[in-house]
């Protein structure tokens, strides 16, 4: 009924225009994104891209990204990187082998750090529902059965690494943190602390 209404009436114009609107605005933010980093960032991103490996960023239609030496770069990745960098000279990764990060979005700080840190083999991503799914999904892309969801860990008692040295990349909402009997050589979080319990917090 609603969706008669919107195609039936005036709304639907308004509907349009108010659609039309929004991507005007998103295209002139994505103009703006790409001169901002393309030019006045360009020292920046010289030494960034000349000292890390960054490949496969602008999966599944990406459109906010930047060119460079003639590839094709997302402005998330490259500002994510930034931020690893910047932490990489405080903290480095270099003698770590195993990595918690809690609200890893759709999983681009962690395919960074894999392509740049290969002995890095064990991660352990949380996340909220439903951010859990689109983690495992991208992930799954790049990485296919390393990739260990919740349809798996959903009723393990206990959470833990194979002993070995294979890629393994175990995705877990917050509640699921009690049942991980891992210790972990480093720990990455990007304003997700609000998102979780205090149950959570404490563990």
């Amino acid at each position: 009924l609603a969706l008669s209404i919107v195609e039936n009436t005036p709304l639907r114009s308004l509907f349009d225009r108010q659609v039309e609107l929004t991507r005007s605005l998103l295209t002139e933010k994505e103009r703006i994104v790409r001169s901002l980093s393309r030019y006045v960032n360009s020292e920046r991103l010289r030494y960034l891209l000349g000292s890390y490996q960054v490949d496969d960023t602008i999966n599944f239609g990406c459109t906010s990204t930047v060119e460079y030496g003639e590839l094709e770069y997302s402005v998330l990745y490259l500002s994510l990187l930034d931020q690893l960098d910047r932490v990489e000279q405080q903290v480095s990764l270099n003698s770590c082998t195993s990595f918690l990060e809690i609200g890893p979005g759709f999983g681009a700080t962690m395919h960074l750090i894999e392509q740049n840190y290969p002995h890095l083999r064990k991660y352990l991503l949380v996340d909220i529902v439903p951010n859990i799914y689109l983690v495992s999904e991208y992930l799954r892309y790049i990485y296919g059965d390393a990739v260990v969801d919740y349809r798996v860990t959903c009723k393990s008692q206990s959470i833990s690494f194979k002993p070995d040295t294979s890629l393994e990349i175990i995705i877990i909402p917050p509640w699921k943190l009690a049942t991980v009997d891992e210790r972990f050589d480093y720990c990455w979080n990007s304003h997700s602390f609000v998102e979780m319990s205090n149950e959570s917090l404490k563990f």
